[in-house]
């Protein structure tokens, strides 16, 4: 028994050494002075940070629960986009210790990807994986391609967060007194919602899988007739007894989430049929199209000079091909060779159907009858999931779980000298060449870093002295960058600029970048320059806005950036 404690304590202080060398390295450029850089791009960094700083205004009393500065004069904007509740409310504990904004987002960010990250160490030592299964786990459940690529965008840092879900969930299960179990349902409902409120992306796909994987149990349970003892009343009185103070408990946070994305939804719609489409995953996903891909990336660009079709986001650090190929070979041989029962080949099977019913159904060019179309478009607050290929990342965390699982019960397996048919089989070569197979294979799919984003890359949108006390007689305003502006940087970043300086300035903005846009937003973004300019001054006029102004932005030698600012007569 002592001997168990030392191997499990071992074990454990190893799946920790393994945690800090890679998020020390995953972390190596961060600098408060802004000085380093994280992965991802500086527009997804500065509209997230404006969406931090919402809690703080706040948690002050300076705005209402969901009313952000920009879509002026719409009200309850927050629901256009992710709330970031959990980071908001990091990021404020700073901003009140008097840590300005942007360091205030970089240390929310980067402690809530350390704590999501770190439930991989606790699923590794409370499953009781090996070494090599464990560091597995624990390197690509949060610091899969999706986080290398795009740590800016901080939704990714609530992926990982999945896993304290599931170690709640799993001592649910294991619980052997009500009052037990009571409390870790109390945790699973508070997670669940913290999740809802914090990432929507990540909470839709975890609702839709953990529905889909229920219901593949119930299945197999129907087919082996294990339903009809558990279900009876004396059953399920006692779970409803055991629901009822969890559930009193998590009212809440679910009167927060009714707020966000129920009541407040008045003037809801949506990104349009092509932007949701360019965003949803492809039958080319299959096989990971990506030019960077490291793998087959220079194959693809010899065979598909004119490109491939794909999503925008970043691929899958291995596809789903890869994972059919390893859930299908490890199926078979363990049935075969280790006699093991029928769960085992059909669990993997079961898997593969869930990933392919969730690729199918969430497609939004399904000719009308798909997930998304009968869900999120129906569904207030959540009808502005545009970028439905996300759920790569959940199915790459999916996977990671899988393989540490399966080599686990490989290792175990291949004891000393053990003989599988006319071979005999090392433990320890198995135990060296499987798992460099597959992190090589893993490694080798990767997609690099996409960009680099540092924190001086917001001072881009500060205010000329010069024009300052102009723009302290504005009421709203409006930024309307000049054509040749607009073929340098994507009108996007001028609208996340607008958003930036309403959250430096707290001035309302009309214009906005989000998940959707009021139903009665009015201004052409997709235009020139001059239909952009008329149509905010027609916004304006008919909503009847007073002192409200227009920032052009002027070019200068010596400042980065200076506005001049045009007063509109409202």
């Amino acid at each position: 028994m002592k001997k168990l404690l030392k191997l499990s304590r071992n074990r454990f202080f190893l799946f920790n050494s393994i945690f800090i060398i890679n998020s020390l390295w995953f972390w190596r450029h961060v600098n408060l002075s802004g000085k380093g850089f994280l992965p991802g791009d500086d527009g997804d960094a500065r509209f997230t940070t404006v969406l931090y700083e919402h809690w703080y205004q706040f948690l002050t009393g300076h705005t209402g629960l969901s009313q952000t500065l920009f879509f002026y004069p719409t009200q309850d904007t927050l629901v256009f986009s992710d709330s970031f509740f959990l980071q908001g409310i990091v990021h404020s504990v700073f901003r009140f210790t008097g840590i300005n904004v942007v360091n205030s987002w970089l240390i929310a960010t980067v402690l809530l990807q350390l704590f999501s990250a770190y439930s991989a160490v606790v699923m590794a030592h409370k499953f009781k994986l090996g070494t090599l299964p464990g560091a597995i786990l624990i390197i690509y459940w949060g610091y899969n391609s999706t986080m290398w690529a795009q740590s800016t965008h901080v939704q990714h840092v609530m992926y990982p967060f999945i896993g304290w879900i599931l170690l709640a969930g799993y001592g649910f299960v294991h619980a052997q007194t009500n009052k037990r179990r009571a409390v870790y349902l109390t945790i699973v409902l508070n997670l669940l919602l913290v999740l809802a409120l914090s990432s929507t992306y990540v909470f839709i796909f975890s609702l839709l899988y953990g529905l889909l994987g229920l219901l593949m149990y119930l299945i197999l349970s129907i087919k082996k007739n294990q339903l009809h003892g558990s279900i009876t009343k004396t059953n399920a009185i006692s779970f409803l007894k055991t629901a009822f103070i969890p559930i009193i408990l998590s009212l809440p946070l679910v009167l927060v989430f009714l707020k966000i994305y129920i009541f407040d939804t008045t003037y809801r719609t949506v990104r349009g049929f092509a932007a949701v489409s360019f965003y949803s995953p492809t039958f080319t996903d299959v096989f990971n199209p990506p030019f960077d891909n490291l793998l087959f990336g220079r194959i693809l660009q010899k065979l598909f000079s004119y490109g491939l079709p794909g999503t925008g986001e970043p691929g899958m650090g291995f596809t789903p091909t890869f994972l059919a190929v390893l859930f299908i070979t490890s199926a078979m041989v363990m049935r075969k060779l280790m006699k093991v029962n029928r769960t085992v080949v059909i669990i993997p099977m079961a898997l593969l159907l869930v990933v392919a019913i969730v690729e199918l159904l969430i497609l939004k060019d399904a000719r009308g009858f798909s997930f998304w179309s009968l869900t999120f478009e129906q569904l207030p607050g959540f009808s502005s999931l545009r970028a439905l290929s996300r759920v790569h990342t959940f199915q790459y965390m999916a996977g990671a779980l899988a393989i540490a699982i399966i080599l686990n019960k490989y290792i175990i397996h291949f004891g000393p000298l053990k003989r599988v048919g006319s071979l005999r089989l090392n433990q320890r070569m198995v135990a060296l060449v499987m798992p460099l197979v597959i992190i090589t294979m893993i490694v080798s799919e990767s997609t690099p870093n996409i960009g680099r984003w540092t924190a001086q890359d917001m001072h881009f949108v500060k205010i000329a002295k010069g024009s300052q006390a102009d723009f302290k007689k504005c009421k709203s305003f409006s930024v309307v960058p000049s054509d040749v502006q607009i073929g340098k940087r994507p009108i996007f970043a001028w609208l996340v600029d607008a958003q930036v300086l309403s959250m430096e300035y707290s001035k309302p903005t009309l214009q906005g970048y989000s998940g959707g846009e009021p139903t009665d937003y009015g201004i052409d973004i997709s235009s020139t320059s001059q239909v952009l300019e008329l149509s905010i001054k027609k916004t304006v006029e008919s909503k009847n806005l007073k002192d409200s102004c227009l920032l052009l932005p002027v070019q200068a030698e010596k400042i980065k950036t200076k506005w001049r600012v045009v007063p509109i007569i409202g």
